[in-house]
């Protein structure tokens, strides 16, 4: 999910863990440095927009 230079990225890895991580890819094009831990806001306004973009695509068959 993105929104101007930041990027807010969930991945699941084998099945069951989730990986998150919010980047300034301005900053950090090499997606690097998670920003969770000092922009909590942003993560959480992200983290929504995501959700509610996920409710609204079809799923894939």
């Amino acid at each position: 999910m993105r929104d101007g230079s930041l990027k807010y990225v969930v991945r699941t890895v084998a099945g069951a863990t989730t990986v998150e991580g919010l980047y300034d890819l301005d900053a950090d094009p090499g997606e690097q440095h998670d920003l969770r831990p000092g922009r909590p806001a942003d993560t959480a306004r992200l983290s929504r927009l995501l959700a509610t973009w996920e409710k609204e695509v079809a799923p894939v068959r």
